[in-house]
């Protein structure tokens, strides 16, 4: 019999959480059994990770985690791996379209402005004279 055992301040403890989740599908989630930190981002020990709700960014950063130290997290980690790979194509496809488009504004403007010296070379030059006034001294 498992019971639901709240800490001091009505939450819930380490082992009822890891229990909650191993009694639970755990299709799509993963739970970290240690707590990882990377820079500014710190997972608490007994936390539950949505991978289909998880930001790029996050998991990169468990597919490292698990790479350094697979005993710190259990859940799907095929489907962690796959979605590492989805999102590393989408950017990598994301990039190139991005620098495509900026090839063809770079032509364009390019071409812009190869119009606008050969319309400055078609034209007179301008003659001016400026004017200088000395101050004259008393």
């Amino acid at each position: 019999m498992i019971y639901n055992m709240l800490d001091f301040w009505g939450e819930k403890n380490f082992d009822t959480l890891h229990n909650e989740f191993i009694s639970n599908s755990s299709g799509g989630k993963i739970f970290m059994m240690k707590k990882c930190e990377y820079q500014d981002t710190v997972l608490g020990k007994g936390v539950t990770i949505i991978l289909r709700k998880a930001t790029g960014f996050l998991l990169n950063i468990l597919k490292e985690q698990y790479l350094l130290n697979a005993d710190a997290m259990i859940g799907d980690v095929k489907l962690l791996f796959h979605l590492v790979s989805i999102n590393s194509k989408k950017a990598l496809k994301k990039c190139n379209l991005t620098k495509a488009q900026n090839e063809t504004i770079r032509a364009k403007r390019k071409l812009q402005l190869h119009n606008i010296l050969r319309k400055q070379r078609g034209l007179k030059s301008l003659k001016f004279k400026i004017k200088l006034h000395k101050k004259e001294e008393q």
